[in-house]
């Protein structure tokens, strides 16, 4: 369980590096979905739950450094 909380932080901070690069929008809510997604689309979750997986990543307060 430690191994995916890590990998899914060390995925988090690339993926806020990565929103803040490419958009230029300074708008917190855009940069968080682009983040949760780029995280969704490097985790070897099934297609059938990475809708849900999104769902509870964008729920839960101050996961990403945004």
């Amino acid at each position: 369980m430690k191994n995916i909380k890590d990998t899914i932080k060390e995925l988090a901070f690339s993926a806020v590096s990565m929103a803040e690069e490419t958009l230029t929008t300074s708008c917190g809510t855009e940069k968080k979905a682009a983040a949760i997604e780029y995280i969704i689309s490097m985790l070897p979750i099934p297609i059938p739950f990475k809708g849900i997986t999104t769902f509870l990543l964008s729920k839960i307060k101050n996961f990403l450094p945004i």
